[in-house]
């Protein structure tokens, strides 16, 4: 009798004709056992090459040590075990960190284009720095650190003068 669990299939055994429901054995431990006509240690995991749980073929099964398997999937996970270094600046990492050391990591993350003088100042007319941050997808001190740099008024000195328009009419 077949079921799945975790997108594994489970096989319950058939005993003297009767199905054993109260255990069962992984399908894919039992095809590369067949397959490879030897017996998995309990400390030995069956890795699916092309990761589909449910694709048990002999051909796309391996036996690895779990340990093997962890740091299989940690690096497909772009983590590496042991002295790495940065893909972008060379820098010697630690065990168990991503692929790029802190430094990189804040400059890959960091918006790619900042907005111009003269959409900063569009967007100003419109909008306070909380909704021009949330359009943009960055900080509200992004934006104020992008008002600072290109001379234009801070929001409490927009709204100043918004009030100041508004009252000399």
């Amino acid at each position: 009798m077949r079921r799945t669990i975790n997108g594994y299939t489970i096989l319950h055994p058939v005993i003297d004709g009767v199905i054993d429901y109260s255990t069962y054995v992984y399908e894919h431990r039992l095809v590369f056992e067949l397959a490879n006509n030897t017996k998995l240690r309990k400390d030995q995991h069956v890795h699916h090459i092309n990761h589909i749980r449910s694709d048990n073929r002999p051909e796309n099964l391996v036996a690895l040590t779990r340990t093997e398997h962890a740091l299989l999937h940690a690096h497909e996970n772009g983590f590496h075990l042991g002295i790495n270094h940065c893909i972008d600046c060379g820098a010697r990492l630690q065990s168990w960190k991503p692929i790029r050391c802190p430094a990189c990591a804040s400059k890959h993350r960091r918006v790619k284009s900042h907005p111009t003088k003269d959409q900063l100042a569009q967007m100003i007319t419109t909008m306070n720095n909380s909704e021009i941050a949330r359009m943009l997808g960055v900080s509200d001190t992004a934006v104020r650190k992008w008002r600072a740099k290109y001379n234009l008024p801070s929001a409490y000195e927009q709204k100043r003068m918004n009030i100041a328009k508004s009252t000399a009419i």
